[in-house]
C-alpha cells in the first residue's frame, strides 16, 4: 500500500496553491493523493436557519442540503483530481459531513497510510484570528503525522 498525502480543501477558489504544492510533494516523495472534503454541519445549521419558518420538515431540507454541497464537491474535487492525475499521481476523493477539524483528524487517525497532510490557513487581522476557528493550527497540534501548511491570501 502507497503512502497517501491528504489534502483536505474548503473549495474556495483560491485554494489551487494548495493542492498544486501537495502534487509537488507527492511527485517528489511517491506518495498517492487524497483528496478530502469536509461538509461543514455548522453551516448547514446556518443555512437552515434561514429556512425554519419555511420548511415543513427540516431532517429532510437538511439531506437536501447536504446532498447538494456533496454533489458540488464531487464535481470540483474530481476537476482538482484530473489536473493532479495529469501529472501521473493516483488521487481518491472523499468527502464526508462534520466539523471539519475533527473530521481531519479523525482520517489521519484512522487511516495508517497517511504520511503527512498539506492544507490552507488564512491570516487575518488579529480580531479575526481571536474569534475566527482556525482549523489548520488544530490539525498541527494534534495530528499524528507532519503537517504542511499553505498561506492563503485573507478574505
Amino acid at each position: 500500500m502507497n503512502k497517501v498525502l491528504l489534502v483536505p480543501l474548503s473549495l474556495a477558489s483560491d485554494e489551487q496553491p494548495v493542492w498544486e504544492h501537495a502534487g509537488e510533494i507527492a511527485l517528489a516523495q511517491g506518495y498517492d493523493v487524497l483528496l478530502l472534503h469536509v461538509i461543514d454541519l455548522y453551516q448547514v445549521e446556518i443555512a437552515m436557519a434561514g429556512a425554519e419558518l419555511k420548511v415543513d420538515d427540516l431532517d429532510a431540507y437538511r439531506e437536501q442540503l447536504i446532498a447538494e454541497k456533496r454533489r458540488d464537491a464531487q464535481a470540483r474535487l474530481q476537476e482538482i483530481a484530473d489536473a493532479l492525475q495529469a501529472q501521473g499521481l493516483v488521487v481518491a476523493i472523499d468527502i464526508e459531513a462534520g466539523r471539519p477539524g475533527r473530521v481531519i483528524i479523525r482520517t489521519v487517525k484512522q487511516r495508517n497510510e497517511i504520511a503527512g497532510v498539506v492544507m490552507g490557513s488564512r491570516h487575518g487581522s488579529a480580531l479575526e484570528r481571536r474569534f475566527r476557528r482556525n482549523i489548520a493550527a488544530k490539525v498541527q497540534r494534534k495530528a499524528l503525522c507532519p503537517v504542511t501548511v499553505v498561506q492563503l491570501p485573507a478574505r
